[in-house]
């Protein structure tokens, strides 16, 4: 017995390895089982060993047929019960997996029950349902082997005095034979890519190009043509991030330095850009207050702003503060987060021409 239980757990590993074919199994193949039967309690007796070997052939993608006999031990001293049988049954695999095949199994036969302890026999049908799976792989690297799981329920039918149904769990190996004949998966071929033309390389095909010959670098529209030279005041304009004040102060947080940091090296860029380049900054709070209140708390923190670039070298001819009070909100007074939106100052840079 521990030989044949070697044997079963070298072929467990072997069914556990790689895949062994591109397309599930469809050799005939010999099964070998072996567990235990759960005993109807109508029998009175112990629960008993099962064994049993069948044929089988998977006869399509999601169908195979086997058939098989069985034997079963169930030992008492009251009543022990010997069965012995045949059985058919459908297998209706759940996928088409080359090495992991689970199932859905359903079937009927004939058994002879002889009690062991009396001497009476009894010929009936049976039927039975179940579930399983088979895991394919090689052993030794010569031969494809299975590893088997099943249950079953097996009822039996018109045996004296009541019928039985027992329960039946059981393992084992599966044992293809022949030669490798396997169902090879479909094989798509990919679709062809079509070649997409586009001479001068702007990104836009020469089949929807109204300017073929555009010279490389040259920014385009979506009809591949070349997009009007932005105007310096538009270049020129930028909006930095704003920075916010706590609840009626005008004083800078770290936060807020932090931000004007960041922006004063921009501004002397666009400045070296574009010579007339001038800084708004806007001051603004949040609906709390009066109206004359917030619009000189707006004022304050436009100035406070201000001062900070003109110290970070940004010339004070070039920084204008406006102050707007509470009239531009951009969120929402109803709530802390929204009123903490519009405790601000906004910074903006533009272009203007000598002249305006």
């Amino acid at each position: 017995m521990k030989k044949i239980w070697g044997v079963v757990a070298v072929a467990a590993s072997a069914a556990l390895a790689a895949p062994v074919v591109q397309g599930y199994e469809t050799r005939p193949y010999v099964s070998v089982n072996g567990g235990i039967a759960i005993a109807d309690s109508a029998r009175d007796s112990d629960d008993g060993v099962h064994f049993n070997v069948q044929v089988g052939q998977r006869l399509g993608r999601y169908l195979g047929l086997e058939f098989g006999g069985f034997g079963t031990d169930f030992d008492s001293d009251i009543n022990g019960y010997e069965d012995l049988g045949a059985r058919l049954e459908a297998l209706v695999y759940l996928n088409d997996h080359p090495t992991w095949s689970p199932y859905i199994a359903t079937g009927f036969g004939a058994i002879n029950t002889e009690n062991t302890v009396t001497g009476d026999e009894s010929e009936d049908g049976f039927v039975n349902a179940g579930l399983g799976f088979i895991r394919y792989g090689r052993l030794f690297d010569s031969f494809t082997v299975g590893l088997r799981g099943d249950y079953r329920y097996r009822h039996t039918v018109d045996l004296s005095p009541e019928d039985f149904g027992d329960h039946i769990v059981t393992v084992g190996l599966v044992l293809p034979f022949g030669s490798a004949r396997a169902v090879q998966a479909p094989v798509v071929a990919p679709e062809p890519v079509a070649q997409v033309l586009d001479t001068d390389g702007d990104g836009v095909p020469d089949d929807k190009d109204n300017c073929p010959s555009t010279p490389a670098g040259t920014q385009v529209d979506e009809n591949g043509c070349p997009l009007p030279d932005k105007p310096a005041a538009l270049a020129a304009e930028r909006q930095f991030e704003h920075v916010l004040f706590p609840y009626d102060r005008a004083e800078l947080t770290a936060r807020a330095r932090q931000i004007l940091d960041a922006a004063t090296p921009v501004i002397n860029q666009l400045i070296e850009r574009y010579p007339n380049l001038e800084v708004d900054v806007s001051g603004h709070t949040d609906s709390r207050g009066t109206d004359a209140y917030n619009q000189a708390l707006s004022e304050r923190r436009a100035l406070a702003v201000k001062e900070y670039l003109v110290r970070k070298g940004i010339a004070a001819s070039r920084v204008s503060a406006n102050s707007y009070g509470e009239t531009r909100p951009v969120a929402t007074n109803e709530t802390d987060a929204g009123r903490a939106q519009n405790r601000r100052a906004e910074v903006r840079t533009r272009d203007r021409a000598p002249g305006n």
